[in-house]
């Protein structure tokens, strides 16, 4: 009976395969997946992998296990991105996709927008921000003009912090101290803390805050200077070498040798949050910054042909000094760098959500003061001064959205709003252009340029008599905008935005001198143009009758002293929009098709003298997008990827012109036009794998081939010849970046041991438009590590830690001034540190 001797083993075996497949399944259930990230940039919360833009995202829980605060270090995070701070300032400047600034000027809108709970920061020392209480990042590739306006052509940062608890007695405190791998082991460390508290059931408080204090990783004690024994211009003028200096002037070229470059922030935000039903919720928070670093220092690297150079300062790269981080920084009357670069900044923010069976609505309300006081020594010596300025800006910023999220049933969606922003700001600087003071000027005694005392005959009236510059500017900006979505059926859909901009800015600035003659006139600065007599120092100090015991970070001339007054106004109106085409084969797959399109702000350049060259039109930029996003493998593996094409059109590029100011002189401004065009054609990668429940791969490739298509930079009105824009490459695009990590959970008996390594590296990118020499961010691999102890019950740990292992030295920024000097600035050397982090109360 064969076929009954076959049931039984039918039987068995049909038990064996359905226990397997049932241990199968038992088992894929039991596996780990990765967890859904869920955003809110696109002004409305979807999970990542459904938005059709390419997106970077930084959690709570991976930013407590890194150690960084400051908001620079993102670029280690995202492809595409590349932040640096512009030489000498506390800023964050750099950029995304190929397109960038790392120029303080304050008139200069940032291509990257940065947003804090929604509210937008534009400008580069604006958005220098310590990393504290954050809840998420979101790092948003391409332009994104139609959801968030100007200034987003490279993309958008959005910062989500933590919001209070209702309910809920808990409390958080977070401690790092570490230590550079340089001369002194100059020290680092921050701490920071959160309370939240209930105070109704429907209301509840949360104060979180960071202290931030850092040594910083320079040191002032570079011994380079030939001058004043050896100084290689004054041969031109028939001076032998090794004639003295009158003995009024401080020829000291020596620094003290103390850590130079260090921070010391003071940063609070209190909130509340209020529920009074399910449906509406409002948010507001109070933000203080008080911060006090120390002013950062830069590098003198000019070039053998520059003017410092000729004085006796030569760039490191021609003596035997091989640390950058040993530089210098002069201490004067006149630039108090010992007070450092003061930030003030308060905030009121107010975020109110009413939800209703068909949409919420929204209203998001901003205002923010910031007071900043930016004492900068631009050269890299000690000499009492060659080139130093205190830049003082007061800034008024607020702005208003209304806004409304669809949320019906069917196919359709969207989201519409208006918005209005209004930002003003007063700002001077205060200065000296003491290498002036070095060229020698003819003896009146002698008619020669070694005086009948037998030193060098110098005119060096502007070492101690400094001078001022202003700009005010006031901006209003509406918008409308509308982005909406619909589902062709299950797999294919539509998205489709629209935005329209105006943007209004009036501008005012005096500068230079040929204001009319007073009282405090020097004889040897009084000219006659057109029969009057004019003052060709009239915007100096000593004009008003003053010294610089009487300067007190204020601008104490009146108008009317400069001789080059620029009072205009202009407006710019623009419609940014985008379309998406999307297909998603399966839940777990999206394939999306996006036309997108962005815009910079036009403005006014703030060092601009003369008003035909001082506004400036919008840049804009168009982005094809082919994108695709995963979670494959049971939801173990996400890829995604983004094959992109952008044209940057109408591109706003820095120039130096010459002109001839109202006394006659001739004068140089810097002015940004509008020239030419540039294509980048680029490829991001990016790969998240859980390969078992305590081991998980992060990697990241970036690539981009960008290159300017047409275009020059103007002659003006300095003579020469228009420069090709071809010959160049474009600022801010290195060619590949790519990042790796690792993390690895051990269980121990008192709780886990996670093991971290990452890596990151960036070809050698551009600053500079012309592509200076020394002007480079320099390739770089960047190895950090950490182990940290976490206890079972998630209340507190201990990690050490270690960044740029190999000990990495490589230039971040540089400043070249043509003709002039190169000052650049260095990333971080090696350090090791500890942190320890505390919670109580939370679930």
């Amino acid at each position: 009976m064969p076929g009954k001797s076959l049931k039984p083993l039918r039987a068995a075996v049909a038990l064996a395969i359905g226990s397997c497949v049932a241990t199968a399944a038992y088992a894929q259930e039991s596996r780990p997946q990765l967890e859904e990230v869920v955003v809110t940039g696109t002004k409305r919360d979807a999970s990542v992998q459904d938005v059709p833009i390419s997106i970077s995202t930084i959690t709570a829980e991976e930013l407590g296990r890194s150690n960084f605060n400051d908001i620079r270090a993102l670029g280690q995070k995202a492809p595409g991105l590349v932040l640096s701070n512009p030489s000498g300032f506390n800023a964050a400047g750099g950029g995304m996709r190929g397109t960038g600034t790392n120029i303080i000027l304050v008139t200069q809108d940032a291509p990257v927008s940065f947003l804090i709970d929604e509210f937008s920061l534009s400008h580069v020392s604006s958005q220098f921000l310590n990393l504290f209480d954050i809840e998420q990042v979101e790092i948003y590739r391409g332009p994104q003009g139609t959801l968030f306006g100007k200034n987003a052509t490279g993309g958008v940062i959005s910062l989500t912090t933590k919001r209070p608890v209702l309910g809920e007695t808990s409390g958080e405190v977070d401690v790092t101290y570490g230590q550079y791998d340089s001369a002194g082991d100059p020290n680092y460390g921050s701490v920071k803390a959160a309370l939240n508290l209930p105070l109704t059931d429907t209301l509840a408080f949360r104060l979180a805050a960071i202290y931030d204090k850092d040594d910083g990783y320079y040191r002032n004690g570079k011994r380079t200077a030939t001058f004043p024994e050896n100084v290689p211009i004054w041969g031109a003028f028939g001076i032998p070498q090794g004639t003295p200096v009158d003995p009024s002037v401080d020829t000291n070229v020596l620094g003290d040798g103390d850590p130079l470059g260090g921070k010391d922030v003071l940063a609070a935000k209190a909130k509340l949050l209020w529920e009074p039903t399910a449906n509406f919720s409002a948010f507001f928070t109070y933000e203080h910054v008080r911060d006090n670093s120390d002013s950062p220092p830069g590098v003198n690297e000019s070039s053998e042909t520059d003017l410092l150079t000729a004085l006796g300062f030569p760039g490191i790269q021609f003596t035997n000094e091989t640390d950058p981080f040993n530089t210098l920084i002069t201490s004067n009357e006149g630039i108090d760098m010992p007070d450092g670069h003061q930030v003030d900044v308060d905030g009121y923010y107010l975020n109110l959500d009413w939800g209703t069976d068909f949409g919420t609505f929204k209203s998001i309300t901003g205002y923010r003061e910031e007071d900043q006081q930016f004492p900068s020594t631009y050269t890299g010596e000690a000499f009492e001064t060659l080139f130093d300025s205190t830049r003082v800006t007061s800034r008024e910023t607020f702005s208003q959205e209304f806004r409304f999220v669809s949320d019906f049933d069917g196919p359709f969606n969207f989201v519409t709003g208006a918005s209005y922003y209004k930002d003003d700001f007063d700002f001077f600087s205060f200065f000296s252009v003491g290498l002036t003071s070095l060229l020698p000027a003819p003896d009146p005694e002698t008619g020669g340029f070694v005086t009948a005392d037998g030193f060098v005959s110098l005119d060096t009236r502007a070492l101690s008599d400094y001078q001022y510059q202003f700009t005010t500017q006031d901006r209003e900006e509406y918008g409308i905008y509308w982005d909406g979505s619909y589902e062709l059926n299950d797999q294919w859909s539509v998205n489709f935005g629209l935005r329209y901009t105006d943007d209004t800015k009036e501008f005012d600035r005096g500068v230079d001198g040929g204001a009319p003659c007073n009282q405090f006139t020097d004889p040897r600065d009084a000219i006659t143009v057109d029969g009057d007599c004019r003052d060709s120092r009239s915007q100096y100090l000593s004009r008003a009758g003053l010294t610089l015991e009487d300067y007190d970070n204020t601008l104490l001339l009146p108008k009317s002293q400069f001789g080059t007054r620029v009072t205009t106004k202009d407006n710019w109106t623009q419609t940014t929009y985008r379309f998406v085409v999307n297909y998603q084969p399966t839940d777990t797959q999206l394939w999306y098709l996006s036309y997108a399109t962005g815009f910079i702000s036009g403005g006014f350049a703030e060092t601009c003298a003369t008003v035909e060259f001082c506004a400036y039109d919008p840049e804009t930029n168009t982005n094809i997008e082919l994108g695709w996003k995963s979670d494959l493998f049971d939801n173990r593996l996400r890829l995604n990827a983004a094959l992109y094409n952008t044209v940057y059109e109408d591109l706003q590029r820095a120039v130096v012109a010459a002109y001839e100011a109202a006394d006659g002189s001739a004068q140089q401004e810097t002015v940004t036009v509008n020239t030419g065009e540039s294509e980048l054609w680029g490829v991001d990668l990016e790969a998240t794998w859980l390969a078992s429940a305590n081991l998980q791969f992060s990697a990241a490739i970036n690539y981009m081939d960008h290159e300017y298509t047409q275009g020059v930079l103007p002659a003006l009105r300095g003579g020469g010849e228009a420069i090709p824009l071809e010959q160049f490459d474009v600022p801010f695009s290195p060619e590949w970046k790519f990042m790796l990590s690792a993390d690895y959970r051990v269980p121990i008996a008192l709780g886990d041991l996670l093991f971290n390594a990452s890596m990151n590296h960036q070809d050698e990118g551009e600053t500079d438009v012309f592509n200076g020499d020394r002007t480079q961010m320099e390739e770089r691999t960047l190895v950090d590590a950490s182990v940290t102890l976490e206890e079972s019950a998630g209340r507190w740990a201990v990690s050490a830690f270690a960044a740029n292992i190999t000990d990495e030295q490589y230039r971040i920024a540089a400043l070249p001034v043509a003709g002039l000097w190169n000052f650049t600035n260095y990333g971080a050397p090696r350090s090791f540190g500890l942190r320890f982090r505390y919670n109580f109360g939370a679930d």
